[in-house]
């Protein structure tokens, strides 16, 4: 696990503003945390869920198809817990508010596992690299695959007015504007 410090960091979006799941670029402080240096693998999944299913010969890949609940249950058997929406940004983008783990540059090349939009209606699924892929492309405090590659549960509660688990990082197979740092998406309690 990596630590994070505490403090100050930049949160939010200058492009996408006036998105109001995003909001405005902003300064905001939180306490210090760890967070795991990479995705969840398949095989730290197995080794404590052993109901979790994949494709063989991915043992090194992401973790997917487990619903938030599924995820919140293996992290508990491991001691750990989700990182909350503010703490994967912090630990994704680090503190000057950059679009892209490596800065705001939008090329991918060598940096991060994306396709082209829906390539594939599995979100990946058998299109996903190892956890441990693109050293480049890490981020400030050396999380890998922060972008791209599979989309990682947050653990911010869903409301009212928005009833869905948030996600966070885009993932292969998504259009530009969803594997930005910046992004948040929603996924359907239930949905893997």
């Amino acid at each position: 696990m990596i630590y994070i410090p505490g403090g100050k960091f930049l949160t939010g979006s200058v492009k996408l503003a006036d998105d109001p799941n995003i909001g405005p670029l902003r300064e905001v402080s939180i306490p210090a945390f760890f967070i795991d240096k990479t995705e969840m693998s398949n095989a730290q999944v197995k080794a404590v869920f052993p109901e979790h299913t994949f494709i063989p010969g991915t043992e090194n890949a992401p973790a997917t198809a487990l619903s938030y609940n599924q995820t919140v249950e293996v992290l508990a058997r491991l001691g750990k817990r989700l990182p909350s929406s503010l703490e994967w940004e912090k630990a994704a983008r680090g503190t000057d508010g950059r679009i892209y783990p490596w800065g705001n540059d939008p090329n991918y090349q060598g940096l991060a596992h994306v396709g082209t939009p829906r390539e594939n209606t599995s979100c990946g699924w058998g299109h996903l690299v190892d956890v441990d892929s693109y050293p480049e492309g890490a981020s400030p405090f050396g999380l890998l695959n922060t972008l791209g590659n599979a989309w990682e549960w947050v653990s911010d509660e869903p409301t009212k007015a928005r009833p869905y688990h948030s996600i966070k990082g885009g993932a292969y197979g998504y259009p530009a504007h969803q594997n930005r740092l910046d992004n948040v998406s929603y996924e359907q309690p239930g949905a893997t």
